[in-house]
């Protein structure tokens, strides 16, 4: 997967390098640089990545300068902050994350879906509005949270609704449950609320992997939905279904690391799987948990090296050593 990862950087870096000056043209290579920082960001490259997202941003905040109602560049504006709030958080920098993405959902402004008529645009507006949604529900502030959350899922739903059968959008769906619940799981005294959401997701996903059971995307997030949907239940005390559902997401966070050794993102999940599996245990208060609670806690800080290996720069893994 490396290896494909670099070919297609090459790729996207070879177009970005092509001076353009029709306006579709230009449209086509910031969508291409903004895929090279999504690339180097997946590959453990942050520096570069964060100079591609701050590189396209600025292209598009000159391009607006000069025609600020071109909503396709505002869109791709979006993007690029969305991509670099999500990139930021992991390295420590969460005040940049956080104002950045409140930038962005300001740029967003009241877009909606339906009011774009290209596909793509709305995909695009879609998949934004769940990148932010996941940073602004940290930021505290909650009723832009709420707003976020709710129209993510609110997008994604009218993408579903134009192509019933779209993978794509079914797995959008699915992700803004995701946020929707964990929205609600932060805003305490909401629990029951973000498990109907969470259930939601897991329903979603389940009937995804029925038709796609290897399908990696799905099963990551069905990892987070089930850890999610466990502290749930650890705020209503129900302790023995919080030990049920971490020890689902634990065993399909194991077969992706073993099946993806060299994937950043698998151990990370497969680490807060593991973390979350001895908290479980831990607050059940049974004797017996304690040899398993410390083989995970074993296991926790060898994931946690390898991590490190792969991203040294990453502050929560030095966190967890």
């Amino acid at each position: 997967q490396q290896e494909f990862l670099q070919k297609a950087l090459i790729y996207y870096s070879e177009t970005t390098n092509e001076k353009e000056t029709e306006p579709q043209a230009i449209l086509e290579s910031l969508r291409a640089q903004q895929r090279v920082a999504a690339l180097q960001s997946r590959l453990g490259q942050h520096a570069d990545a964060e100079a591609s997202y701050r590189q396209s941003i600025d292209e598009c905040d000159k391009l607006l300068s000069r025609s600020p109602e071109n909503h396709q560049v505002r869109l791709l504006l979006v993007a690029a902050k969305a991509g670099l709030a999500s990139m930021l958080r992991p390295l420590g920098r969460e005040a940049e994350s956080i104002e950045i993405a409140l930038s962005a959902y300001a740029d967003i402004g009241r877009f909606k879906v339906a009011q774009l008529e290209k596909l793509e645009e709305q995909k695009l507006l879609a998949s934004s509005l769940l990148d932010l949604s996941g940073e602004l529900i940290e930021s505290g502030n909650v009723s832009v949270a709420d707003d976020a959350a709710e129209r993510c899922l609110a997008a994604w739903e009218i993408l579903l609704n134009t192509k019933p059968d779209s993978w794509d959008f079914r797995v959008g769906v699915a992700k803004a449950y995701g946020v929707l619940g964990h929205n609600r799981y932060l805003r305490r005294g909401r629990y029951v609320e973000a498990e109907k959401a969470y259930l939601e997701a897991e329903r979603c996903f389940s009937a995804l992997l029925i038709e796609r059971p290897s399908d990696r995307q799905c099963r990551q997030s069905l990892v987070a939905i089930l850890g999610n949907h466990g502290n749930v239940c650890h705020e209503q005390k129900r302790f023995v279904e919080r030990v049920e559902f971490q020890r689902r997401g634990l065993a399909i966070a194991e077969a992706l690391s073993r099946e993806f050794p060299q994937d950043h993102k698998m151990l990370e999940h497969h680490l807060i799987a593991v973390a979350n599996m001895a908290g479980a245990l831990r607050a059940q208060g049974v004797d017996d948990n304690l040899q398993e609670v410390l083989e995970l806690r074993h296991q926790a800080l060898s994931l946690a090296v390898s991590l490190l290996e792969l991203q040294p720069d990453v502050e929560q893994y030095w966190f967890t050593v």
